[in-house]
């Protein structure tokens, strides 16, 4: 029975148009054809509007998708606030999603370590290995201040789990879930950009999805800088023992690092980093260590302290890099490095930039999205199936605009 009518107005990528909206009442109470549909919610706004804005939402700012979309469709149909509305909106739900497929994880139920094996031949060809990948990126904070005043635009902004307020820190892990595939994987976050569910979590979920319930020990090789907080998640993720490569690339950067403030002048430093690199570069540790007691004179001595503990500490993750690199195998984070890049840096890296939780981790969750090729499913396979089973009850039959 119908229970009256009212016009509205519905926004699409082609523009917008007046709509006589009516509505049914039944014996749960008065419903529209969109809400049963759970179409056009948050201004009559179609999805395919919502996904182009959202997509481009990662490739410029919103002020610039403002005039793209008001240049496709010839009309100025979404404020940029409208545009970072919708994008947390999507980020909101595929957080849920995220949430459950987490909880439903028989893996996550057991709440035990994922039994890997230690004995991995790292230098043998044709070894079986399951590449993951962690690093963090710094992008930097809104300042309270800023918050706190209404915004007269809405690039937005993201907190950090730091205990420095002034840039904002989130982790990536890419997980290899096939010869020469990988998974993006973040955290889900709430309302405010806090974490609903830990990483590790979602890794978890995402091993038992591609390599079942894990009967057998899975040959893990972890690369990654060393940092604490990687170190610490891998041991909660996995059985002591993970195989580990510390990355090429930041054990350079880091004795570059040091040795600038422990070497008399720039050309000790030259000298002294040209023998290190070659040795460690062929997994010679305790020749480095060696070196460094004998043969090298400090002008820091608590640097020269930190250097020699640094290197302590990682030398069963420092490998035969070169034999390593002559079989075609990875040596380096640098899938990593262009990982993190592509889900924060491109986009929220950018001089004057300041963000939020909510909005730099939300931007991010799309991006990831888009990354893993689960774009399209996420945005429109849940209204097509929606649509197919009302149409397939109707009497009646809808052009959807």
């Amino acid at each position: 029975m119908c229970d009256g009518t009212r016009e509205v107005t519905i926004k699409t990528i082609h523009g917008s148009f007046k709509f006589t909206l009516q509505r049914y009442r039944t014996s749960e109470g008065s419903h529209s054809f969109f809400e049963l549909t759970d179409q056009l919610s948050g201004g009559y706004i179609s999805l395919r509007l919502q996904e182009v804005s959202s997509y481009y939402s990662n490739r410029m700012s919103y002020e610039e998708v403002e005039k793209l979309i008001e240049r496709l469709s010839g009309r100025r149909l979404l404020s940029n606030q409208k545009i970072y509305e919708i994008v947390q909106s999507k980020a909101q739900d595929v957080s849920q999603m995220w949430k459950g497929e987490v909880e439903a994880s028989e893996l996550l139920q057991m709440e035990a370590l994922i039994a890997v094996k230690t004995d991995i031949d790292l230098y043998a060809e044709q070894a079986e290995e399951i590449l993951l990948f962690e690093d963090g990126i710094q992008v930097k904070a809104q300042s309270a201040q800023r918050q706190s005043q209404k915004r007269a635009s809405v690039e937005p902004a993201q907190t950090t789990s730091t205990t420095d307020s002034s840039v904002v820190l989130s982790d990536v892990i890419l997980l290899q879930t096939g010869t020469g595939q990988f998974t993006y994987l973040i955290a889900p976050i709430n309302a405010i950009g806090q974490p609903l569910v830990s990483l590790e979590a979602r890794v978890r979920m995402q091993i038992q999805h591609t390599y079942g319930n894990c009967s057998e020990a899975l040959p893990i090789v972890v690369i990654s800088d060393g940092a604490r907080v990687i170190r610490q998640r891998v041991s909660r993720l996995f059985s002591p023992g993970v195989v580990t490569i510390l990355d090429w690339y930041h054990l350079c950067e880091k004795l570059r690092q040091l040795m600038s403030m422990v070497s008399l002048n720039r050309d000790q430093k030259r000298v002294h980093l040209k023998r290190m690199l070659s040795d460690l570069w062929h997994g010679q540790v305790e020749s480095v260590l060696d070196y460094l007691k004998t043969q090298v004179t400090s002008k820091n001595p608590e640097k020269f302290q930190e250097l020699v503990g640094y290197l302590e500490k990682h030398r069963h993750e420092i490998i035969d890099y070169d034999r390593r690199h002559k079989l075609g195998k990875t040596v380096g984070s640098g899938r990593m490095e262009k990982a993190v890049n592509q889900v924060f840096g491109h986009r929220q890296k950018h001089k004057g930039m300041s963000w939020r939780p909510q909005g730099s981790r939300a931007l991010a969750i799309l991006k990831v999205m888009e990354l893993n090729g689960e774009w399209q499913q996420t945005w429109f396979q849940t209204y097509c199936i929606l649509l197919i089973q009302l149409i397939a009850i109707s009497p009646y039959r809808f052009a959807i605009a």
